[in-house]
C-alpha cells in the first residue's frame, strides 16, 4: 500500500513576517490563493468538531484545517485586505477577530506553497519540476535508495474481481479465519518437530529459493487486499508496481485517494486488507500444510505459511515505517501523518525543553494526552529508525564486494542519520539568538545518552556457547588395527594410573615380530659359518647388516605390541566404555573403547567471538547454564585464554554438524572447521562436582565494560584501518 500525503494544522505556523513594519496590516492585500486546490470535508474531532481538508493535486498531499480556517479561506477572494477579511470573519464567526490573527494562517499557506506565485500556476508546477531535479549524482544515490516502477493499470481488473468477492468481506468469513486460527495454533503444536526441520531447511538454497517464490506469491495477494478493498468502497487505483527500497524489490499499490473517504473505518479497512489478506492466506497453508503428505507440495506450502506469518506479523504490523501497521494506527487514532506531526511536535517540545527556544505549538488542538503519547512515539521511532537504518548499512556492506560496499555503507548512514542532523543543526544555527540553554537538562540527556549507549554497546554479559567436562579425561583409544583378546574393567569400574584396561593383539605386528626373529636366527647361523671359511670373508659386512635391520624391525614389532595393551593415564573412572568391546572383536586404527574421566572435578570449555573476547578477562565470574535443566546451573570463573584466534573445533557437540550451536564445516580428514575464528577459553567450577557426562550449554561471563569502553576508539579507528584496505 502507498499513500502520499500531509496532514497538517493550518494554525500550526506562525507568522513569516509577511507584513512589512512601514506598511499598516490594514492596507495589506491578500496572496491569491492556487486555484487547483480543492476544500473537502474531514474528520469530526473530539476537541474541535468538524476539520476540513485542502487537497493540493500537483503534489498529491492534504492539509487538514480547523473551522476557523475554514471560514477564513472560505471567504477569501482576490483583491481582498487583511483587514476586510477579518471584518468577514468577525461577522461570521460572531466574535471579534484582529487581522494579527489571520497571519500564521497566511505563514503555513506559504510555508506549503498553497498561494499561487507571481507567475501563476504553470510558473509554479515549472518551478516544482526544477526543484525535484537532482544532477547525475543526485539521480544515482536517489535511485539506489528509492525507486518505483508502474507496471499496470488494474482498475478494470478490480472491477470484475470485487462483483465476485463481496463473500470475502463476510461475517461468516471472519468467523471462519477466526477457527482457522484456533486449529492453526493446535496443529502448530502437534506437528512441532516438523515444524523445526522446516524451519533449518528453508535456510538451506533450495529452501531459500522456494521461500522467495512464496514471498512474491503471498505479497501479489498482499496488494490484491488493498486494491479490491479500496475498489469496494469506490476509491480509485491507478496503478500497481514494483518500488526497490536500497535494491530490494517490493510491490506497492497506489491507494493514495483513500484519503477522500470521509469513514475513517473505510480507511482503516483499505490499510489493514493487505496485512489481512496474506495472513488468511497463511492460515489456509498452513492448515493444508499439516495434512499434507511429505513431498514439495508440502515445503511450498510451508513456504508459503512461513513468509505469511513472518512478513505479516513481524515487518507489516510495524508502525515505525510506513507499511500497513503505521496506517492502521494512523486511522485508528484518526490522527494523520503520524510521523511528520510527531516529529514537528517532539522537535517543539525538545527544542523547549533543551535549547529554551519559544515556538509556537505545532499541534494547539491535540489534547496533552495525545501530545504526550505523540511525542513518546515520534521519539521511540526516531531510535528504532537509527537503529535500523544502521543495521541496513552494515548488511550492505557486507551484500555488496568490499569497495562499493563500503561506499554504499557511507551513503547510508549520511542520507538517513548524517543528514537529518546536520539539516536540524543548520536549523538552530540560523536562530542562535533564540537559544537560551538549559545546562542542567542538557547535561541530564548528554549522560542518560552516555549509559544507554554504554549499556546497548558494551553489555556487561557474554554469551557463548560451552560444554561441561570432567577436568582431567583420558580417551582410551586402539593405536592401531587389531584383535580384542582381553577387556580388565567394567563401565563405571574405579581404576588406577597405571592399571591395565585392554589387550588388543595385532596379528601383522606378532607376523613381522616372528618373521624378523626367524631371518634373524638364520643369518646369526650363516655369519658363523662365515667367518670359518675364509674363502667367504668378504659377505660378513652384508650380513650384519641385514642382521642389524631384521632387530630392528623385530623390535619395533614388540614394541607395537606393548603399546596395544591400553593402560589407564590417570586415576579416574571408566565412562561410555563400547558396547561391543568385548574379547574377539576386530577393533579399528584410532577407535575409542572407553573414558577414563576424574568425576570429582570439571572443567568447562567455551568459544567467544572476536567481538567480545577483548571484553573478558582472567578470574571472571560466569555461570553456566546447561541444556539439561535437572543439572542445574553452575556458577564458574575463567582459569584460562587462548592468546590467538583459531579455526579448529576440538569438541563435535558443539558443531552445527552434530546439532550444535556453532556453525562449521567437516572436512574430508574428519577435522572440524569454524566459519568464523573463535577464541577458546576454559572455566573452573567454584565448588566441586561429579561428572557423569557432557554437557552442552550456554555459559554466561561477566564482562569488563570499563576497560572495553576505554579501548573502544582503539578498536574502532584499527576496524576502519583494516576495512578501507582494498
Amino acid at each position: 500500500m502507498n499513500t502520499v500525503a500531509n496532514t497538517v494544522i493550518a494554525s500550526d505556523f506562525g507568522s513569516a513576517g509577511l507584513i512589512a513594519p512601514s506598511t499598516p496590516q490594514q492596507q495589506v492585500q491578500l496572496p491569491r490563493l492556487r486555484q487547483d486546490l480543492e476544500l473537502l470535508p474531514g474528520p469530526v474531532l473530539d476537541n474541535i468538531g468538524r476539520t476540513w481538508r485542502i487537497r493540493d493535486p500537483a503534489r498529491n498531499r492534504f492539509f487538514d484545517v480547523g473551522p476557523f480556517e475554514f471560514a477564513a479561506l472560505s471567504a477569501w477572494s482576490d483583491g481582498l485586505t487583511l483587514d476586510a477579511l477579518a471584518a468577514m470573519l468577525s461577522e461570521t464567526l460572531e466574535t471579534e477577530v484582529e487581522p494579527e490573527q489571520l497571519l500564521p494562517l497566511i505563514a503555513f499557506l506559504q510555508d506549503n506553497e498553497l498561494l499561487l506565485p507571481e507567475g501563476g500556476i504553470r510558473d509554479f508546477l515549472r518551478k516544482k519540476r526544477l526543484k525535484n531535479t537532482h544532477g547525475l549524482w543526485g539521480k544515482l544515490l536517489h535511485g539506489y535508495l528509492f525507486f518505483r516502477v508502474p507496471l499496470l493499470n488494474p482498475e478494470p481488473l478490480l472491477d470484475w474481481l470485487v462483483a465476485r468477492t463481496q463473500w470475502i468481506f463476510s461475517v461468516r468469513m471472519l468467523w471462519l479465519m477466526i477457527a482457522l486460527a484456533v486449529i492453526d495454533v493446535h496443529l502448530i503444536f502437534q506437528h512441532w518437530s516438523e515444524l523445526a526441520a522446516h524451519v533449518d531447511y528453508s535456510f538451506s538454497w533450495d529452501g531459500l529459493l522456494m521461500v522467495g517464490a512464496a514471498g512474491i506469491f503471498s505479497k501479489v495477494f498482499h496488494e490484491f487486499g488493498h486494491a479490491i478493498t479500496a475498489r469496494r468502497y469506490g476509491v480509485r487505483v491507478p496503478a500497481i508496481g514494483v518500488a526497490l527500497v536500497v535494491m530490494y524489490p517490493m510491490l506497492y499499490t497506489d491507494t493514495s485517494d483513500s484519503w477522500r473517504l470521509y469513514d475513517k473505518h473505510h480507511r482503516l479497512a483499505i490499510a489493514a486488507a493487505g496485512m489481512i489478506s496474506e495472513f488468511s492466506l497463511a492460515l489456509i497453508a498452513t492448515f493444508l500444510w499439516a495434512i499434507t503428505p511429505d513431498g514439495v507440495v508440502r515445503s511450498a506450502l510451508f513456504s508459503l505459511a512461513f513468509v505469511g506469518w513472518l512478513i505479516a506479523l513481524g515487518l507489516n504490523a510495524s508502525p515505525f515505517f510506513r507499511f500497513d501497521g503505521y496506517y492502521i494506527l494512523s486511522d485508528a487514532v484518526d490522527i494523520q501523518n503520524l510521523h511528520e506531526r510527531g516529529g514537528a511536535l517532539a522537535r517543539q517540545r525538545f527544542r523547549a525543553y533543551f535549547l529554551g527556544i519559544d515556538d509556537p505549538d505545532p499541534e494547539p488542538y491535540l489534547k496533552d494526552s495525545a501530545k504526550r503519547w505523540l511525542t513518546a512515539f515520534s521519539t521511540f521511532t526516531w531510535c528504532y529508525r537509527m537503529i535500523v537504518f544502521v543495521a541496513i548499512a552494515v548488511l550492505v556492506y557486507h551484500y555488496f564486494f568490499k569497495a562499493l560496499g563500503l561506499f554504499l555503507m557511507v551513503v547510508e548512514l549520511v542520507w538517513f542519520v548524517a543528514l537529518p542532523l546536520y539539516r536540524e543543526g543548520a536549523s538552530l544555527k540560523n536562530r542562535l539568538p533564540d537559544i537560551r540553554p538549559r545546562w542542567h537538562a542538557l547535561v541530564a540527556l548528554v549522560v542518560v545518552g552516555f549509559l544507554l549507549f554504554w549499556l546497548w554497546t558494551l553489555a556487561t554479559t557474554i554469551k557463548s556457547p560451552a560444554v561441561l567436562t570432567a577436568k582431567n579425561e583420558y580417551l582410551i583409544q586402539t593405536p592401531g588395527t587389531g584383535l580384542l583378546v582381553q577387556v580388565s574393567v567394567q563401565n563405571g569400574e574405579h581404576c588406577k594410573q597405571g592399571q591395565e584396561l585392554a589387550i588388543v593383539v595385532s596379528p601383522e605386528a606378532l607376523l613381522r615380530r616372528d618373521t624378523a626373529a626367524i631371518s634373524r636366527n638364520a643369518l646369526v647361523e650363516e655369519l658363523q659359518r662365515t667367518v670359518a671359511n675364509v674363502n667367504s670373508r668378504e659377505r660378513i659386512g652384508a650380513i650384519q647388516s641385514q642382521i642389524s635391520q631384521l632387530s630392528a624391525t623385530e623390535k619395533l614389532s614388540l614394541s607395537e605390541s606393548k603399546l596395544l595393551r591400553l593402560r589407564a593415564q590417570g586415576d579416574g573412572v571408566v565412562r561410555d566404555m563400547l558396547p561391543e568391546a568385548m574379547p574377539g572383536r576386530w577393533v579399528r586404527s584410532r577407535e575409542t573403547l572407553m573414558r577414563v574421566v576424574s568425576e570429582n572435578e570439571g572443567l568447562i570449555t567455551a568459544y567467544v567471538s572476536e567481538a567480545t573476547i577483548h571484553r573478558v578477562r582472567m578470574g571472571a565470574s560466569a555461570v553456566f547454564y546447561p541444556e539439561n535443566p535437572e543439572l542445574g546451573l553452575v556458577r564458574a570463573k575463567v582459569v584460562e585464554l587462548d592468546t590467538a584466534t583459531s579455526r579448529s573445533l576440538t569438541i563435535p557437540m558443539l558443531a552445527s554438524a552434530y546439532g550444535g550451536p556453532l556453525p562449521a564445516t567437516k572436512m574430508e580428514s574428519g577435522e572440524l572447521i569454524l566459519h568464523e575464528s573463535r577464541y577458546r577459553i576454559r572455566l573452573q567450577p567454584e565448588q566441586p562436582m561429579r561428572i557423569t557426562q557432557i554437557q552442552r550449554g550456554t555459559v554466561a561471563i561477566e564482562g569488563d565494560s570499563i576497560d572495553a569502553l576505554l579501548q573502544l576508539p582503539a578498536r574502532m579507528m584499527s576496524t576502519l584501518i583494516r576495512e578501507v584496505g582494498f
